[in-house]
């Protein structure tokens, strides 16, 4: 291997090649490790490599044995890699689906350090060259919003885990991208100690956090309406407020949590289908629609087609729902 430095002397810089002999991996225990990468041997795997030296290390290995071991979940390998040769030495680059694997079996494993590492090292290496859009960007942010919420538990108010998520999502993100409920579990669940007058300040006095995306304070109402300790009246209550007030938001996934709670009352149900067409929407999501097909279903409720078959986009149920009400 032949590297080349430039040294200053007295008429400029003088280039000079000099000769390295790195030592590398015999094919044999090259062999033997892809081998034990092959069938899932990872830990045999990890304990050869701890003893294998930087300079004689096979980086090509090191990619396949990062990648294989976060399929198969072996954070062990994982850990090991990303510590010593993407954090201590940099001398991997990790591509950015593969971060978000990473981020991901982080987040799963209780390793809250790596998803906002794994962040910054897309940040590095690849922000400037695949756009604002590029859903790699969104999928290391939510996880690394996730693995805050979930990493610090009862310690932290739900109150600064949204102030996370408005730091690192709504205030960098544009604000055209879609966020829903179900990306962030783990912050939906930091939010049962929240009281009813602690959501209803945080949706309508939101005077100290400025929000961008429009996606934001849908996503914060959703959270309160899957929380299972508050009563459905109460749930309907604050979504009918805050749906008068800002009535050119998406609800489609507010009205499928509702449908879905729903399902064994019509009279609710009824309620809801006139919201919805109080706010002007003319057709619900398709999983809006199912919801509220599945609740008319089990709802005792004598509803008219015609109440009904407007708003939803799965056709053949709500024909199929249609023509059991024309029967006598």
């Amino acid at each position: 291997m032949i590297w080349t430095f430039a040294t200053p002397d007295k008429s400029g810089f003088t280039t000079r090649n000099i000769m390295i002999f790195k030592r590398l991996l015999s094919q044999e225990a090259l062999n033997r490790l892809y081998l034990n990468v092959l069938n899932r041997r990872f830990d045999e795997t990890l304990s050869e490599l701890r003893k294998i030296p930087m300079k004689q290390m096979d980086y090509s290995f090191l990619q396949t044995y990062l990648s294989r071991s976060c399929y198969w979940g072996h954070i062990e390998s994982v850990s090991h890699i990303w510590y010593k040769y993407v954090r201590r030495y940099p001398v991997l680059r990790v591509d950015p689906k593969l971060l978000c694997n990473i981020g991901n079996l982080a987040l799963n494993e209780n390793k809250h350090f790596i998803p906002e590492q794994a962040y910054l090292h897309y940040k590095k290496f690849y922000s400037k060259t695949r756009g604002c859009q590029d859903p790699c960007e969104y999928e290391l942010l939510r996880i690394k919003v996730e693995s805050f919420a979930k990493g610090t538990r009862n310690k932290t108010k739900f109150r600064e885990k949204w102030k996370v998520y408005l730091q690192d999502m709504d205030n960098q993100l544009p604000s055209f991208i879609k966020i829903r409920v179900r990306d962030f579990p783990f912050l939906t669940e930091s939010m049962a100690e929240t009281s009813k007058e602690g959501v209803i300040e945080m949706l309508f006095r939101q005077n100290r956090f400025t929000v961008h995306n429009g996606c934001t304070l849908t996503l914060l109402l959703n959270m309160f309406l899957l929380q299972p300790q508050h009563h459905i009246a109460d749930k309907m209550e604050i979504f009918q407020m805050f749906s008068e007030v800002s009535r050119s938001l998406d609800y489609n996934d507010s009205l499928a949590i509702l449908f879905h709670q729903c399902k064994h009352d019509g009279y609710r149900i009824s309620k809801l289908i006139g919201y919805a067409k109080e706010l002007g929407i003319t057709k619900l999501s398709p999983v809006a629609s199912r919801e509220l097909l599945g609740g008319i279903i089990e709802s005792s409720y004598d509803f008219a087609a015609i109440d009904y078959t407007d708003l939803v986009t799965c056709e053949k149920d709500s024909l199929r729902l249609g023509s059991e009400d024309s029967k006598p």
